[in-house]
């Protein structure tokens, strides 16, 4: 048979195999980044094989590599139509829907994604979904299976090791951000929880170096500031600008060292959050305060206000509780024309209640991160329950609202608040503050106030761990969750704690 005739009689090559060749260079110039390229091949393969589900899925990989999600959500769709076992299609739908429209959304992708042969990536991913829902031992358990399918994987030992770290298995955390960055030594989010793990376990000495990894990847250094960053350096005769980072709470608590660098001889500026100026404006050798976004004097050196610690060298030991705040006059003159009549009622006591960290929607993870630091207000009822104390609401926004809606007995005070002097003038006013972790617990102890802080079982690293007080407000007195989620202990806990005040104060 001649080779014409030969030829002829070959039967015609199938859609998939004449795809599949284009689909292997598309993940070849996919894993090297080459994304022009990749597009090219899937679009060549498609062409091919219209049917083809894997050529589908690299289409909407890429797109989300591109950064056009919603261009993505089409041919992820249809790759799992055509294969619901498709595992690249819901590993990436997953990612798509998590970080639109949060973790619950793409949580069922992901574990799809995540089956017993799944790449390492893969778990990884569902790790990190589970400790942002708060499922530490699923994150866990996610983490390990990344290890095993990878043992090399940096990103997998990271995960293992926060999720240990909110479980409060501290040594085994340690040792496992020390894996990751024994295999990555420059990964930034290792190196900055890492950094958490010691300074909540009281190890200031190598926590607050630690700490301004904070820079590389997690947070944005300021790059507007003509000045050199503080070094530490002499600072009499020179002007230092301070500069507020992350939250409110987080400004309160670091500018409590404003004050001595002024006693070092220096001329100190701080530029904070607007709704922190006439308060900060208390602070002691504070030269003057600046709102963002205002024109920058000349200055000599600048240190974002987390950076302090470390530059001042702080220990345990070095704390000095509080106060360090006060009300300003204005503030106070103005509740005293706002405070209700017969606020002292039968002589009992006046408790400020605040139960929810303000919401951070815009922060994508933050959510679920907010929400367990907050308390569903149906089970505050033993609290408020408490005979002999009239309860005041400090809360703002949505949820000061959802309390009027539920007709919870509180004395809304918040009316004419218009920052957090006007805050200040209210605290200073009440016999103690029962709050979650947000600002206002801060407030309270920097102005020395009585606090008792409800702390979610994987609190805040500044709140150290096993201690029921605080080196950082002589003020406050801590009550932990005993086991995640566990609100109803706490608040049992408390309403015990205030009954017995109360009966102590009456008999007395």
């Amino acid at each position: 048979m001649g080779a014409r005739a030969a030829s002829l009689s070959r039967p015609e090559a199938s859609p998939r195999a004449r795809a599949a060749p284009h689909l292997r260079r598309a993940e070849a110039a996919f894993a090297a980044q080459s994304l022009p390229e990749a597009l090219a091949e899937t679009r060549a393969a498609l062409a091919h094989d219209p049917a083809q589900a894997a050529a589908h899925a690299m289409f909407g990989r890429i797109a989300l590599a591109l950064g056009q999600g919603e261009l993505a959500l089409a041919p992820l769709h249809k790759a799992l139509t055509l294969d619901p076992d498709c595992t690249p299609a819901s590993h990436a739908l997953g990612r798509l829907l998590q970080d639109r429209d949060g973790v619950e959304a793409g949580l069922p992708w992901l574990e799809r994604a995540a089956r017993q042969d799944a790449p390492s990536r893969h778990h990884a991913d569902l790790s990190c979904a589970y400790a942002g829902l708060g499922r530490f031992a699923d994150a866990i358990a996610a983490a390990e299976a990344a290890v095993r399918a990878d043992p090399e994987c940096a990103i997998a030992w990271t995960n293992r090791a926060y999720a240990l770290a909110q479980l409060g298995r501290t040594s085994e955390a340690l040792a496992a951000y020390d894996e990751a960055l024994a295999l990555q030594p420059e990964h930034a989010i290792a190196q900055y929880g890492r950094a958490c793990v010691l300074l909540r376990a009281g190890d200031y000495e190598r926590g607050w170096p630690a700490y301004e990894w904070r820079w590389r990847g997690r947070q944005e250094p300021r790059r507007d500031i003509a000045a050199p960053p503080w070094a530490g350096e002499t600072l009499a005769g020179r002007t230092i600008l301070l500069h507020g980072e992350q939250g409110l709470g987080d400004v309160v608590m670091f500018a409590r060292f404003a004050p001595q660098l002024a006693r070092r001889g220096a001329r100190v500026i701080v530029q904070a959050y607007p709704h922190l100026l006439r308060l900060l404006g208390t602070l002691e050798g504070v030269a003057a305060l600046l709102p963002p976004g205002t024109a920058l004097p000349p200055v000599d050196c600048h240190a974002p206000l987390g950076s302090l610690p470390h530059l001042l060298g702080v220990r345990l030991e070095s704390l000095s509780g509080a106060p360090y705040l006060s009300v300003p006059d204005e503030a106070a003159r103005a509740w005293q024309t706002l405070r209700p009549a017969g606020w002292r009622r039968d002589g009992g006591l006046v408790v400020g209640l605040a139960w929810a960290g303000a919401a951070r929607d815009h922060r994508g993870a933050a959510s679920p991160f907010d929400a367990r630091r907050s308390i569903p207000p149906g089970l505050l009822a033993p609290l408020l329950g408490t005979p002999g104390v009239r309860f005041v609401c400090l809360q703002a926004g949505e949820a000061r609202d959802a309390a009027r809606r539920a007709g919870l007995p509180l004395l809304d005070v918040m009316e004419g608040v218009r920052d957090f002097a006007d805050t200040a003038a209210r605290l200073a006013d009440i016999d103690l503050l029962i709050t979650v972790d947000t600002a206002i617990a801060h407030v309270a102890g920097a102005l020395g106030r009585p606090v008792w802080l409800l702390s979610r079982f994987d609190g805040c690293w500044r709140w150290l761990e096993g201690r029921e007080d605080s080196p950082w407000y002589s003020s406050a007195r801590l009550f932990r969750q005993p086991a995640p989620g566990d609100w109803k202990s706490v608040i049992d806990t408390v309403a015990g704690e205030l009954a017995g005040a109360i009966g102590t104060a009456a008999g007395g």
